[in-house]
């Protein structure tokens, strides 16, 4: 993750912050990109010297390299590899972080693809087992396997286009009506209610809040998002307005990118709930509240 000249590894291997990498190139010339790869080498060739002093050690072959962009955008590039830390390093067109799969384009075609592939995987498998299990302990399978897939970094799926939305909707549809035995033009809506599961769209909903909820009152949460937020103050002191009830909305010039990112998901998220809601002081109370609301709701 890259941030205001700052790199930002996984928290569980390194923090590093100390390169000036320029993240804003648009790549119009072969010159802008060689600065940019030359800085990152840099980066690779510190933390590299940093996990040489802890005994460790980086896997060079298992490297990859996206660069991110409208197709207009990645048309510009003039070449297909660069050199980091004196490996060279073919561009992908899609890349695996921590299990979650990323597309160069940012559609998110790429995840719902694998997540679909694996989901249906498991409830093939499970629907196998159906006439020997009850219905509680199938649940308990599903969920382990499946619904915690569709759940596993969703609030990246936030402004996801419509199809890829149902797409994953039908996975949900389709384990619910494995664990309830229905036949398959049983409403999965009804059988959504029964099991009490959001559907797939307001789990992402549910998932952004929790975030943003944890970033306002939780002093641990990670500071690089904290910094994505801003609360609003009013110019003179409101009764109407109670603490973190209302966040700064900011406008975004670029649509396809700007309204899937944090600093756009999570104001428009936050303010679109009820202020009683948003005071709770304890993150077990607000989910459950948020869940209800969700349930009573159309987003």
């Amino acid at each position: 993750m890259v941030k205001d000249g700052n790199v930002y590894f996984h928290k569980y291997l390194i923090i590093y912050e100390k390169l000036d990498i320029p993240i804003s190139k648009h790549f119009y010339s072969h010159g802008q990109f060689d600065q940019t790869t030359s800085n990152l080498s840099n980066c690779s060739n510190d933390v590299d010297e940093w996990m040489t002093v802890n005994k460790l050690k980086k896997n060079n072959d298992k490297t990859e390299m996206m660069p991110c962009g409208t197709r207009v955008k990645l048309s510009t590039i003039e070449c297909d590899s660069a050199t980091i830390g004196g490996a060279t390093i073919a561009f992908s067109s899609k890349v695996n972080s921590l299990g979650f799969v990323i597309d160069s384009n940012l559609t998110m075609d790429s995840a719902v693809s694998n997540i679909r592939k694996c989901c249906y995987f498991e409830i093939r498998k499970i629907a196998q087992l159906r006439p020997y299990l009850t219905e509680q302990a199938t649940k308990q399978l599903v969920i382990s396997f499946v619904i915690s897939r569709l759940d596993y970094c969703n609030s990246l799926f936030y402004n996801m286009t419509a199809e890829n939305i149902q797409k994953l909707q039908l996975v949900q549809n389709h384990a619910a009506r494995l664990i309830k035995r229905a036949p398959k033009r049983a409403s999965a809506t009804l059988l959504l209610n029964q099991l009490h599961w959001l559907p797939v769209e307001k789990r992402i909903f549910y998932k952004v809040a929790v975030i943003t909820y944890n970033c306002l009152y939780d002093g641990d949460a990670p500071k690089y998002l904290k910094e994505l937020i801003e609360v609003y103050v009013p110019a003179r002191s409101l009764r109407s307005i109670n603490k973190n009830n209302v966040l700064v909305e900011r406008r975004k010039k670029l649509v396809t990118f700007g309204e899937k990112s944090f600093s756009y998901a999570a104001p428009k998220v936050w303010n679109s709930l009820p202020d009683h809601d948003k005071s709770v002081d304890s993150l077990t109370i607000f989910k459950k509240k948020l869940k209800t609301y969700l349930f009573i709701s159309d987003i």
